[in-house]
C-alpha cells in the first residue's frame, strides 16, 4: 500500500463507518459462534437495546419462546456456509418481531463473519397472520352454514361447529350451554374434547359457575386460572378427572334474547377475541 493510501486510511475508515451508520435498514455482523460483533443504529433501534448490550449477546438470546432452537442453529450454519435470504423472528421485550435478512459471508477485522442486511417485516407478518386467522374464521362459518343447511339435527350441527371452533382456537375443549326456559338452568347441550360425553346434559343452577355468571351479566369473561376463581364450579372437574385452567366464556344471543353461553377451555392461557 502506498504512503498516500496509508495516510488516507483513517479517513476512508471514517467514511465507511459513516455510511454504515446512515443505512436505514438494520445491519448485523455475526461471528462463527453466533455472537453479535457489530451493528448499525437501525439494528439497535429494531432490537431495542444499546450497542454495549448487543455486543454481549448471542443471536439465540432473541429466540422466540417455544420455537425449536436446534432448527434455528441448523439454519444459522447453512447461512454461514452459503448465505442467502431468510426470515428471522426476534423476541424483543415480550414482542415478536421479524426481519427479512439477506446474509453474505464476509471478512471483518481479520475474522470470518456473516453480514446480514435486514428489512423489518413485522407489520407485514402481522397482517398476513390476521388474514390467515380471518380466512380460518370464514372457513369455520362456511362449515357451520353447510352443517345447518345439510341437517336439521341440532346436536350434529353444534358438534360440527364446536369441533371446528376447538381446532381454530387450539383449545382443549368447547361446549355450548343453553338456557332451559322453564327452570332457568343452563344445560350443556353439546361438547367436544376429552370426556365430553360426561359433560353433555350437565345442568347448572341459575347464576352457577362461570357460564351462569356470563349469562346473568351478559358479558364476555376470561379466567386465566379457574381453580383460583370463586365463581368457578368444579363439579365437572370432579366428574371427569380433568383439571382445567384457562376458561373463556361468551354469551350466546339471538336477535330477540340471550339463549346461553359458549365456553372454550384450555390448560394454558387464552386471549379474549375482539369483536
Amino acid at each position: 500500500m502506498s504512503d498516500d493510501a496509508m495516510i488516507n486510511l483513517p479517513l476512508r475508515i471514517e467514511r465507511y463507518h459513516a455510511l454504515f451508520e446512515k443505512i436505514t435498514n438494520p445491519v448485523l455482523i455475526i461471528d462463527a459462534q453466533s455472537n453479535y460483533v457489530d451493528c448499525n443504529a437501525a439494528a439497535l433501534e429494531f432490537l431495542e437495546c444499546s450497542s454495549d448490550e448487543l455486543l454481549k449477546m448471542n443471536v439465540h438470546d432473541f429466540a422466540v419462546p417455544g420455537e425449536d432452537e436446534r432448527e434455528a442453529r441448523d439454519q444459522h450454519r447453512l447461512l454461514w456456509k452459503h448465505g442467502g435470504t431468510t426470515e428471522t423472528k426476534y423476541y424483543v421485550h415480550g414482542q415478536v418481531k421479524a426481519l427479512e435478512l439477506t446474509i453474505t459471508p464476509a471478512t471483518w477485522r481479520g475474522q470470518e463473519v456473516i453480514l446480514g442486511v435486514g428489512k423489518d417485516v413485522t407489520e407485514r407478518k402481522r397482517v398476513e397472520e390476521e388474514l390467515q386467522r380471518h380466512n380460518r374464521e370464514l372457513a369455520l362459518l362456511n362449515q357451520a352454514s353447510r352443517a345447518f343447511t345439510s341437517t336439521l339435527d341440532l346436536d350434529r350441527v353444534l358438534a360440527t361447529v364446536l369441533e371446528d371452533t376447538r381446532c381454530l382456537m387450539n383449545v382443549a375443549a368447547c361446549s355450548v350451554w343453553l338456557l332451559d326456559s322453564e327452570t332457568g338452568e343452563l344445560v350443556c347441550r353439546q361438547a367436544t374434547g376429552p370426556k365430553s360425553e360426561m359433560v353433555r346434559g350437565w345442568r347448572l343452577a341459575p347464576g352457577e359457575g362461570l357460564a351462569g355468571w356470563v349469562v346473568r351479566h351478559r358479558q364476555n369473561l376470561i379466567v386465566p386460572d379457574a381453580q383460583a376463581d370463586e365463581r368457578y364450579f368444579n363439579g365437572v372437574d370432579q366428574q371427569t378427572g380433568l383439571t382445567l385452567r384457562s376458561i373463556l366464556t361468551i354469551p350466546l344471543r339471538t336477535r330477540e334474547s340471550l339463549i346461553g353461553a359458549l365456553q372454550a377451555v384450555s390448560y394454558t392461557h387464552l386471549t379474549l377475541p375482539t369483536n
